[in-house]
């Protein structure tokens, strides 16, 4: 058995004795993007703040870094649950810039509760 997968889609294609039997081959409409865009998904609900960072071409890097398919998933999955792959766990620290706040002064917030005041005042001038 032959297994292409590309892009955007799956190619499985059948040997038998040497020979190829292309009327048994199939095309799954599943491919290297739809994995990245689930990665893309899941990344963004575990950490909504980092969706901006997740374009589809770092995610795409960070699956062909970190992600393999599983030969048998069943064992895997059991491997991970006994503790096993301990070892294959990755963390990835995304950039992250901290947000500085200016604190506002006393004064400017009263300049401010003024300018409102002014304006509140405009509005009722000229709807009368």
């Amino acid at each position: 058995l032959i297994i292409n997968s590309g892009h955007a889609c799956t190619h499985l294609l059948p040997i038998y004795n040497h020979q190829f039997h292309a009327i048994n081959s199939k095309r799954l409409n599943v491919g290297g993007f739809a994995s990245s865009e689930m990665l893309k998904k899941l990344a963004s609900l575990r950490q909504p703040m980092h969706r901006a960072y997740l374009t589809p071409t770092r995610t795409n890097m960070l699956k062909e870094d970190h992600c393999y398919m599983a030969e048998n998933y069943m064992d895997e999955l059991k491997a991970f649950q006994l503790g096993q792959r301990e070892d294959e766990v990755h963390v990835i620290q995304l950039p992250f810039t901290e947000v500085v706040v200016n604190p506002k002064t006393e004064e400017e917030k009263q300049k401010k509760a003024q300018k409102r005041k002014e304006q509140g005042q405009r509005l009722k001038e000229f709807s009368e």
